[in-house]
């Protein structure tokens, strides 16, 4: 019988390993970190990458990235939950439990036993403070309070913490305040007011800090935003496309005033995004029902972009993850960020921007997984060059990636030359392990001694 998760919460607490001091890498050793997370965007939107030929307008992500090292093969999972998770906790969502999105409605939220950045940074040679704004998305709408992320580590936290769900909207949402308060019915630009607390943080929180800065935009519903946070007026009959755009567009100028006040000799900033485009918005030549929820690379692949102290400028098509900030933080920090019988599957990202290591890994693997109906579960690794996809009940598809954006044809649909038999046989062992390893989600199994 499986185990919900609130009760494996109450189970596991107690007996929870603490993070320690550990090695720390002196020429980023307590310097402050900016994460900008943004929600439901994909490569094709961002100019600097070059991949669409109707881009939004995202000057300030562009001029950052010139200033700072793009990621061109950077992951997340193909919807949010699981990637905030990931971020937090160093852990791909099978272990966390946290495999797909949180519904409003959900039994389950990111469990306390697992450990996350705001107590990794803490604890380390150089304590960092923690703070936080915007999107949560862990816990279930009816149960969300600030109570939740602060108990990850965060000293401060305040946003409209779950997805906005309609009738709420940018200009009509739900407000929580760091002290507890919500507020309903706020008004003010849901972009600018999360911006507007971010720069609070930056400017008032004791360094050494950690600001997360997760916004909604341009997640949906999409709208219109105020005229002077975009470069034209929408017109009246904009397509949910041209609406998507526009709402990036306003988080990129909201993203040049937090930027403005960012010292980057003395942090790293890094912009990410969560997953990819939803299919509503997604523009030809791609494919709609390739875009987000999907292992399709508009689903899952990812602008990312890091810049300030520690980073050369430049551009790099090694293969990324989520789950390597998690690591790449606690470097900063003097933290360990494994603890007994948590392991993490995130790497550092300094050998690698460093240069004191050409390969940060050789191959990928990410995945949608539904813990009630794995045969519905999604999941993929990649190398250099091909890739495998595989859906629970056991279709399997594999694309040749070289030299493009998007995954192109499905190889097996015809007999595979030599080497891409060999990358095949490569990736179904690679994939075949990482799922045996990674084993059964906590929601699914029991815990020993907990009745």
């Amino acid at each position: 019988m499986w185990t919900t998760l609130p009760l494996l919460l109450a189970c596991s607490a107690p007996a929870d390993p603490p993070f320690t001091a550990g090695p720390q890498r002196a020429e980023v050793a307590g310097k402050n970190i900016l994460v900008v997370l943004l929600d439901d965007v994909a490569t094709d939107r961002i100019g600097v990458y070059g991949e669409h030929p109707q881009p939004a307008r995202t000057p300030t992500i562009d001029a950052l990235a010139s200033r700072g090292l793009r990621f061109t093969e950077a992951y997340a999972y193909p919807v949010c939950s699981p990637s905030r998770a990931a971020l937090l906790t160093g852990r791909h969502g099978r272990r966390t439990g946290i495999g797909y999105n949180v519904r409003p409605d959900a039994d389950y939220e990111l469990p306390a036993h697992e450990g996350a950045v705001g107590e990794m940074l803490a604890a380390g040679t150089t304590p960092y403070t923690s703070v936080g704004v915007g999107k949560w998305h862990l816990q279930p709408r009816n149960r969300q309070s600030i109570a939740h992320p602060k108990s990850f580590g965060f000293d401060q936290w305040s946003g409209a913490i779950g997805n906005l769900v309609l009738p709420d909207s940018y200009t009509d949402y739900r407000w929580y305040d760091d002290d507890g308060a919500v507020h309903d019915h706020e008004s003010a630009y849901l972009t600018t007011r999360e911006v507007d607390v971010a720069l609070r943080l930056v400017q008032q929180t004791p360094e050494p800090w950690f600001v997360l800065a997760a916004l909604h935009a341009p997640h949906f519903p999409w709208s219109a935003p105020p005229d002077h946070l975009v470069s034209e007026p929408v017109a009246p009959d904009a397509s949910d496309s041209d609406l998507y755009d526009a709402m990036l567009e306003a988080a990129d100028t909201e993203l040049a005033r937090l930027l403005d006040a960012v010292d980057l000799d003395d942090t790293l900033v890094v912009v990410l995004g969560d997953n990819g485009n939803p299919k509503e918005v997604v523009r030809p030549p791609l494919q709609s029902q390739h875009g987000k929820g999907t292992m399709y690379e508009a689903g899952v692949r990812v602008p990312w972009i890091m810049a300030g102290v520690g980073i050369t400028p430049g551009v790099t098509d090694e293969l990324v993850h989520i789950v390597d900030l998690f690591p790449t933080f606690a470097e900063m920090a003097g933290s360990t960020p494994q603890r007994d019988g948590y392991p993490i599957d995130g790497r550092s990202l300094w050998p690698l921007v460093r240069g004191e290591r050409d390969t940060h890994r050789a191959t990928l693997f990410t995945e949608k997984y539904y813990t009630r109906n794995n045969r519905a579960s999604l999941r993929m690794v990649r190398d250099d060059r091909y890739k495998l996809i595989e859906r629970g009940g056991g279709k399997e598809g594999l694309h040749d990636l070289a030299d493009r954006h998007d995954d192109g044809p499905n190889l097996l649909e015809a007999p595979l030359a030599p080497e891409a038999q060999a990358a095949y046989d490569a990736l179904r062992r690679e994939l075949t392990t990482t799922h045996q390893a990674l084993g059964r989600s906590p929601v699914e199994r029991s815990i020993p001694g907990c009745q």
